[in-house]
């Protein structure tokens, strides 16, 4: 027999990484690189050149909702396969530079 104790609601599951901190790491490297290179080309079609970096800040993640659900409709669901698949992470940054003439 299968006995829980202190657990009446389950809202989800949710697949993470064990070790998130070199994946992140990576992750943050290539949003400097891209928001460089996005800043080279916009400098460059302005006929300018960049500066120095005058800042840069990293741009807070977005958790979406869970949804609730009623306890009847979950009695009747089937049960769901987990299957495997691919654990992404994102990073953002903003990079504010310098004009150069």
């Amino acid at each position: 027999m299968l006995r829980c104790r202190g657990a009446n609601t389950l809202n989800g599951i949710s697949f993470g990484l064990a070790e998130p901190d070199p994946a992140m790491d990576e992750a943050r490297k290539d949003a400097v690189a891209s928001a460089r290179a996005r800043a080279e080309l916009l400098t460059g079609a302005a006929g300018v050149g960049l500066g120095r970096i005058l800042s840069i800040s990293e741009n807070g993640g977005y958790a979406p909702p869970m949804p609730m659900y009623r306890m009847e409709a979950a009695a009747d669901a089937a049960p769901v396969p987990v299957e495997g698949g691919e654990v992404g992470v994102t990073a953002s940054v903003t990079i504010t530079w310098e004009i150069a003439q």
